[in-house]
């Protein structure tokens, strides 16, 4: 029994080492089997970020054996309950062709999803995945709905505005009228 997130946050603590001894050269916590068990409980009671964060620890090998298969499992749990930060690490993996076969197109239909929530790294890297791929247009509306969140990405922008021509610009506008984010 007991409170989810609580369990969570003291597994979390026992992994950055808190309540146990630190190895700074190794970056683990001596106690992992506190901060599994704890994480775990957490997860199996359904707590998207206990499930994110135990898919991490096994597909890294932290705290637990490293098992692509089950942090895959762990992850699609996570993602499966709409957590933008999984879908945006499920994105990443996509695009690395770390664990799963690369795909940019896989990729975007996970950062679409995170984007949605406003997840500000994910309207970045969609604009990212839309460059590599060509579509300067849809990369342009991408990083104007990153620029909404965060005005950091305005030399990105003028950057990238230099290579479009005027249609392409009023198109790429046109798409950023025209997209609502969910209201998750």
């Amino acid at each position: 029994k007991g409170h989810t997130r609580g369990q969570f946050r003291l597994g979390e603590f026992y992994k950055m080492g808190f309540n146990s001894y630190f190895d700074k050269a190794t970056g683990e916590a001596r106690d992992s089997i506190e901060a599994e068990k704890w994480i775990r409980k957490a997860a199996d009671r359904g707590l998207a970020e206990a499930q994110l964060l135990l898919a991490r620890c096994y597909l890294d090998g932290i705290i637990v054996p490293q098992d692509n298969q089950e942090g895959l499992r762990w992850l699609n749990k996570s993602v499966e309950q709409g957590c933008a930060e999984a879908q945006y690490f499920l994105a990443h993996l996509s695009m690395s062709g770390r664990v799963l076969p690369q795909d940019y197109h896989e990729a975007i239909r996970w950062l679409s999803r995170a984007a949605e929530q406003n997840h500000l790294l994910a309207n970045l890297t969609i604009a990212e995945c839309y460059q590599a791929l060509g579509d300067l247009v849809e990369a342009f509306k991408w990083l104007m709905l990153a620029s909404d969140q965060d005005g950091s990405v305005e030399e990105d922008l003028d950057s990238l505005s230099s290579l479009l021509t005027e249609e392409q610009i009023a198109e790429a506008e046109k798409r950023y009228r025209e997209f609502q984010p969910s209201k998750k």
